[in-house]
């Protein structure tokens, strides 16, 4: 099984997350087999990694916007699957303040028995478009209330549409199978939703991009996910949440 590591670490003018990614590349490529492809607008920050299994490209449009306001732009982290190679079995997507712990032989079957019978592996997959909606109607907020406002998804969508078959994930963990098509459609639509919500300069900021992967995932066809519980998560992948924070 083929598995690559794809990254984003962009410098919007603190190096933290810059050092970050350092550290989290290093760690996959010291304790795996897998390789690393690291989507960034600071190519020289990280010209000190030597390794015939680290990738790094700049594919970051200079004319997007990488703060949104005060915060950092989360919905940029689309660019890290743009163009994934086809010769890779699963994909794994890192938030860079992750710190990888220990990966061994069991953290490889793990993934690989998850990718028999599921396509999207995360966190959160409780948390759906219908019950954020009906929590929202009843209680007049929620966690994606300023996602559902921004895209007016009550206005535009009936409890029937498909998008409200949509699972919201946490952002900072996603595993998916690798078809090539799925990845393009899911690029494409979380390109799409990141262009609109700057365009309309959307309510509450970017943060909470659970929604937009959630919205994209379910467009481009991920209908086999499971949930990567925290036992999974800290003691067989080995990721520490926050864990390369500086």
């Amino acid at each position: 099984m083929k598995i690559l590591f794809t990254l984003l670490s962009i410098d919007s003018g603190n190096s933290m997350y810059l050092q970050s990614a350092k550290k989290l590349v290093n760690e996959i490529l010291n304790q795996t087999q897998h390789d690393v492809l690291l989507s960034t607008n600071n190519l020289i920050f990280f010209e000190d990694i030597s390794s015939n299994r680290f990738f790094i490209r700049n594919n970051i449009n200079a004319s997007c916007v990488l703060k949104y306001g005060s915060e950092f732009n989360y919905n940029l982290k689309y660019n890290a699957f743009e163009n994934i190679p086809i010769d890779y079995d699963v994909i794994i997507y890192l938030d860079c303040d992750i710190k990888l712990d220990t990966w061994n032989r069991n953290s490889d079957n793990h993934i690989e028995n998850i990718f028999k019978n599921y396509d999207f592996g995360a966190t959160r997959l409780n948390c759906s478009m219908i019950g954020s909606v009906n929590e929202y109607r009843k209680t007049g907020r929620t966690l994606f209330s300023h996602k559902i406002n921004s895209y007016k998804i009550l206005e535009k969508y009936s409890d029937s549409d498909d998008i409200m078959s949509s699972l919201l994930p946490s952002e900072h963990f996603l595993i998916f199978k690798n078809d090539e098509t799925k990845i393009r459609k899911f690029y494409d639509k979380w390109e799409e939703l990141n262009e609109h919500l700057q365009s309309i300069n959307g309510e509450g900021g970017s943060w909470g991009d659970g929604f937009e992967i959630g919205v994209s995932a379910r467009y481009a066809g991920f209908h086999k996910p499971i949930e990567i519980n925290q036992g999974a998560w800290d003691g067989i992948l080995g990721f520490k949440f926050n864990g390369n924070k500086l």
